[in-house]
Order: C-alpha cells, then sequence, then structure tokens
C-alpha cells in the first residue's frame, strides 16, 4: 500500500448533504413528535421497558459501528490501494439504500432458504432477536460511519503526529493523545447519527430479518395512536 498524504477531500459531500436531508430531518420530526405524546403514555410501564430496550439496542449499535468503522476510516484516509474508488462508491450506494433491502439481503444469506443455510445443509439462525438485530443495524451504519469519519480524518493536519515520531514516541501513543482528541467530533457526530437511524430502523428490521413484528418505542405509539389514547 502507498502512502496517500491528499486524501480526496469532496467524493463524500453531496451524498453527506443529501443524507441529512433525507435521514435526520424526518428523524428528529419524528422524535419531536414522539416526546409531545410521551407524557399521555409514559404511565404505562410497558412502554417505558420497550423504549428503554430500543434505547440501548440502538446505542449499542451506534459503539459496534464506531468500532468497526475506526480501522476503515483509517485505511480509505491515509492509503491508496486497488478498487479504492470502487468500495468508496459502494458504501456512497449503501448509504442510500434503504433499511428494508439489507434486512431482507441478510434473509437471502442466512434465513431459511439462504445461500450459506443451503451450502452449509441446515439454517443459520442466531437464537436472540436483539442480537440479529444489532448485527443488521451494525452491518448497515459500518460504511457511513467510514465515510463520514474518514471526511473529517483528512482535513487533520498530520505533522504533529510526525513530529512525535521523530521524537520517538511511539505510533500508538501518538494516536491515542494527539490524533484521538481531533477526531472526537467527527466520532461523535458520527455516532448521533447512527443512533437515530438504528433506532427510527429499529422496527424494519425486527419485522423483516427476525421474520416476526416485534413492537418498538416507535410502533407503541403508533398503536396508542391508532387506539385513539393519543390526542
Amino acid at each position: 500500500m502507498e502512502k496517500n498524504d491528499n486524501f480526496n477531500r469532496t467524493y463524500p459531500l453531496p451524498g453527506f448533504v443529501l443524507l441529512l436531508i433525507i435521514t435526520i430531518v424526518p428523524t428528529l420530526v419524528a422524535v419531536a413528535f414522539g416526546f409531545i405524546a410521551l407524557p399521555k403514555i409514559q404511565s404505562s410501564q410497558n412502554i417505558l421497558m420497550t423504549m428503554a430496550y430500543s434505547a440501548i439496542l440502538a446505542l449499542g449499535c451506534s459503539l459496534a459501528s464506531i468500532i468497526l468503522g475506526l480501522p476503515g476510516a483509517y485505511l480509505f484516509t491515509s492509503y491508496k490501494f486497488p478498487l479504492k474508488s470502487f468500495f468508496i462508491w459502494l458504501f456512497a450506494l449503501v448509504l442510500f439504500l434503504p433499511i428494508t433491502v439489507l434486512a431482507l439481503f441478510h434473509q437471502v444469506l442466512i434465513g431459511e432458504s439462504g445461500l450459506l443455510s443451503l451450502k452449509l445443509g441446515k439454517v443459520v439462525d442466531i437464537p436472540y432477536p436483539w442480537l440479529k438485530t444489532g448485527i443488521v443495524l451494525t452491518l448497515f451504519n459500518v460504511p457511513e460511519v467510514i465515510i463520514l469519519i474518514s471526511l473529517w480524518w483528512s482535513r487533520i493536519d498530520n505533522s504533529i503526529e510526525k513530529c512525535a515520531s521523530t521524537l520517538g514516541i511511539k505510533k500508538s501513543s501518538a494516536f491515542r493523545h494527539l490524533t484521538m482528541p481531533r477526531l472526537r467530533p467527527a466520532i461523535f457526530g458520527a455516532t448521533s447519527i447512527v443512533f437515530l437511524r438504528s433506532l427510527s430502523s429499529m422496527a424494519v428490521v425486527m419485522t423483516t430479518a427476525c421474520g416476526t413484528p416485534f413492537i418498538n418505542s416507535a410502533s407503541q405509539i403508533f398503536n396508542y395512536a391508532a387506539a385513539g389514547d393519543i390526542d
């Protein structure tokens, strides 16, 4: 691999702006209406437990996506390698796919009639629905984390790290004390976006990937609204 100090800083911008428009704005509106309705349903312990479950699972998916996406962001920021442009456009394409597509792909791959299940002669089944949902959401969000963090990372001046290396400081120590503090805004922003997307997409994944219409906070609020309990 060849070191690349002039990483393309502009390729994710149009897609990133469009991504914000089509995902974050509707999600914020939905969350706002959810908070408006929350005082009317907070007396139900089932609702609160469901919302806590959804929030914890979305947070876990966000942290897993960040952990898996950071090495990829470093790779795309620092090196040139074959098919790099192809992977960039592939990740950008994944960002615009609806979550239903990934959940169905999960079923095609390891479902009852999935390709991997047929090859192994048995169904590759994950016994815990929350784990299956978390895997699908994490895989769906890793490309987004890579693009968001690599965009920020490419704008960071690495001359300080080079000076530290010249002075004999280990790369791991320089990364922990010099690079990571400057990456915190990007990590926090990516985590926030991934958390909101995971929270808003959870009902779809639970229905398609898990095969059972599991109930999360969004569907709970919808059921109460449909029943006339929320004005």
